[in-house]
């Protein structure tokens, strides 16, 4: 089941929680 639609989803679920602990790192590293 390879579904573009199910892909988009997937990435930007991980996606936002990566860059939630990016923006926290940057935020206690400056």
């Amino acid at each position: 089941m390879n579904n573009p639609v199910v892909g988009i989803v997937n990435a930007t679920l991980f996606s936002i929680p990566l860059w939630g602990i990016i923006y926290f790192g940057v935020s206690i590293f400056i």
